[in-house]
């Protein structure tokens, strides 16, 4: 019964529990002396004593009896300097980890990210920012702008990054928008579109001839397909066909040695390839410098945690240099 007397008392609506003055009962508690208790928690001996009677009264119960020589705790007092030492330990922890994620020390940042961005520049976002917050948990989750979007929405990922063009006008989402990417066409080394090696000439590919043989890409937004369609010069009712579409870059391009696919991706996202021989990037005319517009996209009126941020702001960071290398339209 003194058990559920406290807990009454303490979830009184009319009381507001002052850890200032729980301090104060356990300075008391441990002392059993006012003039040391008030030492200890720096305080006159009579501001001391009105801090407890004050939680005395707050509380409408009788912590500590005393007379002259001798203070004790009464009954419900024990009880009370417990509860006590648990809420001053957890508030201190409560503060301690606030602290570090404050300082992006402590914490979990899960976001999301496009076939495209996963590909290519989280790993050195990633990278970047464990060297400098090795203590934060991160969790990445990449698929398509639709389910990243509807994630987002249902809480599951703090924010994403994708290619933006397609995503509804919704103001739920704020949309900081980053740019777009050079992309192109590539191949095996020997494909049969490939420009011969001896040909001092200019070599073109035609629409006609590259629409001889398997596109595969990635998930492409209607309006991205309509951008490369205009750009092969396809009538406006002729989608750009891919036989292959695939969320996962890493398996397109193991799609590419040894047939005549053709992969349609970021150039960034071949460049070991490139570098090494195993593909060659087709001379495809009329390509823009750069396709997509890319975002970081989070709930509207939230604010990302410390290392959250941290997080987007390195991907933003990464993003901006690409694309301020890229030529001008």
């Amino acid at each position: 019964m003194l058990s559920n007397a406290l807990l009454d008392a303490f979830s009184c609506s009319e009381c507001i529990m002052d850890l200032k003055h729980l301090h104060h009962v356990v300075a008391l508690a441990d002392t059993l002396n006012f003039r040391k208790a008030a030492e200890q928690v720096h305080l006159s001996q009579p501001a001391f004593s009105r801090s407890i009677a004050a939680f005395e009264h707050e509380i409408g119960l009788r912590v500590f009896d005393r007379d002259r020589s001798t203070v004790e705790p009464t009954s419900i007092g024990k009880l009370v300097v417990q509860r006590a030492r648990r809420l001053l330990l957890e508030a201190g922890s409560l503060s301690n980890d606030l602290k570090l994620i404050r300082n992006a020390e402590l914490g979990e940042v899960i976001f999301g990210a496009g076939p495209f961005p996963a590909a290519s520049i989280v790993a050195p976002a990633l990278r970047s920012f464990h060297a400098r917050h090795p203590r934060i948990s991160i969790r990445v989750e990449v698929n398509n702008w639709l389910q990243l979007l509807r994630m987002l929405h249902e809480g599951l990922i703090d924010f994403f990054i994708a290619d933006t063009r397609a995503l509804p006008a919704d103001d739920h989402v704020d949309i900081n928008w980053l740019g777009g990417l050079p992309i192109g066409f590539f191949c095996r080394n020997g494909h049969p579109l490939q420009p011969a090696a001896d040909t001092a000439e200019p070599h073109r590919i035609t629409t006609r001839d590259l629409l001889a043989y398997p596109l595969a890409s990635v998930r492409m937004p209607e309006i991205g397909r309509r951008e490369l369609s205009q750009s092969l010069g396809l009538p406006p009712a002729s989608p750009l066909p891919l036989q292959i579409e695939c969320d996962d870059i890493t398996l397109l391009k193991q799609l590419v040695p040894g047939a005549d696919i053709v992969l349609i991706c970021a150039n960034l996202l071949v460049q070991r390839e490139l570098d090494a021989g195993e593909m060659v990037q087709l001379p495809i005319p009329n390509l823009a410098p750069a396709y997509g517009d890319w975002g970081i996209v989070k709930l509207a009126g939230r604010t990302l945690s410390p290392a959250g941020q941290i997080v987007a702001d390195e991907l933003s960071a990464i993003m901006a240099g690409i694309v301020g290398a890229l030529p001008k339209k």
